[in-house]
């Protein structure tokens, strides 16, 4: 069931996405306190741990996705998405969801234990903002010059994207972030400063005077 909810996105189930783990709780009850088995309650334990684990990552991935989304939708050129219209081709923004209620999460309860929800979702989503700088990046140094403007792109859209984020979570500081994904928390020059500086004086340059 929650699996289902996160597959089809449904912004009116969002809310009750963690009902079905209570199906968890009542389960370890039974095993402990009706049929005193404790194996069987540790089967369900077992259970819980893994399906949390993957609940969490798919649900962190899918916020992160969705919070991306709008942040691009929001950076996009307003004059190139009329034109687009014109043309006949829609670009939508997001649709409503309601993430924001599980974002507030602090004290899910699952087998006697209060899980903080919140602080696991920042985790993931701190890790995933860190790779998605660090691809942008990449890519960048995986081409010429041109790709700064493209760079530029991605770095404000990751950016915007941890500003919406950081009203509900506790995320690193978005800056500090950058330096390390370009490798600039002690060295004077980054990843970005090398690349152009490796493709002035050893690609664009001599490239540049050869087909003049």
């Amino acid at each position: 069931l929650t699996d289902h909810i996160l597959e089809t996105k449904d912004a009116s189930m969002m809310e009750y996405i963690l009902y079905p783990l209570d199906l968890y709780n009542d389960s370890a009850h039974y095993a402990l306190h009706h049929f005193k088995k404790q194996f069987l309650f540790d089967e369900v334990e077992a259970e819980v741990n893994l399906c949390f684990d993957q609940f969490v990552y798919k649900l962190s991935d899918q916020i992160f996705s969705y919070f991306k989304h709008w942040a691009g939708s929001i950076l996009l050129d307003k004059r190139f998405r009329s034109e687009c219209m014109s043309f006949g081709t829609k670009i939508p923004y997001p649709p409503p969801n309601r993430y924001s209620t599980l974002l507030k999460q602090r004290h899910v309860q699952l087998l006697g234990r209060s899980i903080d929800l919140n602080r696991l979702i920042s985790q993931r989503i701190n890790a995933a903002l860190q790779k998605s700088l660090d691809v942008a990046i990449t890519r960048f140094e995986g081409g010429d010059l041109t790709g700064v403007v493209e760079l530029e792109g991605l770095i404000e859209c990751n950016k915007l994207t941890h500003k919406l984020l950081n009203q509900y979570l506790s995320l690193n500081d978005f800056d500090a972030m950058f330096r390390e994904a370009n490798h600039n928390v002690s060295a004077p020059y980054g990843r970005i400063c090398l690349h152009v500086f490796w493709e002035l004086n050893y690609d664009f340059l001599p490239n540049y005077c050869y087909n003049a």
